[in-house]
């Protein structure tokens, strides 16, 4: 009652207390009025006794339907909220897979699952040009305590390499060495660029000249200098932020200040079956004949009925 921000709504429970109080006085009003009707007449009682149900079932009828409105309307702001948070997860997400990872995989598909609990998945896919190979991304909510410190579920992929990983628990000072750079005067970050520009970097930072473009780099300076995000999740969130800023940034972190980022490639262990076009190798048939026999014997031991389960078969054999 007391929550002047109104982002906890109680519309839900107090629709449902005026529907219990609407019914109790509802069903009080037509006692009291048979018990008026027959202190007039015997007739005008039974008339009461006769037509006062069929008054009361319409009138809980309509207060029924009148509440249902207003409790639809209620739901539709909840879920048009969840929606709007769950949008907000699903980009930073992608942002975090394309930019604070990079690893030379840049994704071409990304698919958010969430239910009415609160629960959600992310599914995504990067496919590096160079070598041909796929690899996947994937996100359950249960395992994400951090957006941007060890937030995958796993990472599945049959080629490792080098990367910048400023996901990595290891990397944890130099996000916040890049947060507190991304929030100082413009101009000093930018000469302090001009000078990495006549060094000779390490091996393990792949930063180009174009990737050290003054010009642009500022532009971005004076917009994260404008929003002087609180964190490095923020800090991905600011739009215009991405690879270039996060491989210059990490450098002035571990050039200016020693806070080395990690560069090592997260990927593990991939469940591919190989590719249609021969990459990363030819299709396993008997790996993928193992798993279908899996998927049905799954679905077989699955508790739902026939019907169900006769339609996944359908869209199994599809495969």
């Amino acid at each position: 009652m007391f929550d002047f921000s109104f982002s906890e709504f109680i519309s839900e429970d107090l629709v449902r207390i005026l529907y219990a109080i609407s019914i109790v006085l509802a069903i009080v009003a037509a006692i009291a009025g048979v018990f008026a009707a027959f202190s007039n007449s015997v007739s005008a009682g039974i008339g009461a006794l006769i037509l006062g149900p069929v008054v009361l079932f319409v009138y809980i009828l309509f207060i029924r339907v009148l509440m249902e409105f207003f409790i639809v309307f209620f739901r539709i702001a909840d879920y048009l909220k969840q929606i709007a948070e769950n949008t907000a997860k699903a980009d930073i997400t992608a942002k975090v897979d394309n930019t604070a990872l990079q690893d030379g995989y840049q994704l071409y598909h990304h698919t958010f699952f969430f239910n009415r609990k609160g629960t959600w998945s992310v599914i995504q896919q990067g496919m590096n040009d160079n070598n041909h190979y796929a690899r996947r991304y994937h996100w359950k909510s249960e395992a994400v305590d951090n957006f941007v410190c060890e937030p995958h579920q796993a990472i599945c992929c049959d080629l490792k390499g080098k990367s910048l990983n400023m996901v990595a628990s290891e990397s944890e000072k130099a996000r916040q060495i890049s947060t507190i750079l991304s929030k100082e005067k413009p101009d000093k970050i930018v000469s302090e660029i001009k000078k990495v520009e006549q060094l000779i970097l390490p091996k393990r930072h792949d930063i180009k000249p174009l990737d050290l473009n003054a010009k642009r780099f500022e532009k971005i300076m004076i917009k994260t200098h404008e929003c002087q995000p609180d964190n490095f999740e923020a800090l991905l969130g600011i739009k215009g932020v991405g690879p270039k800023t996060i491989r210059a940034l990490s450098l002035l972190s571990e050039l200016v200040y020693g806070a080395k980022p990690s560069f090592l490639d997260p990927a593990r262990f991939s469940f591919s079956h190989g590719g249609k076009d021969g990459h990363p190798y030819p299709v396993d048939k008997n790996a993928y004949d193992f798993s279908i026999n899996f998927l049905k014997e799954i679905i077989n031991k699955a508790s739902v009925n026939q019907i169900e389960k006769r339609e996944t078969f359908k869209r199994l054999s599809s495969f």
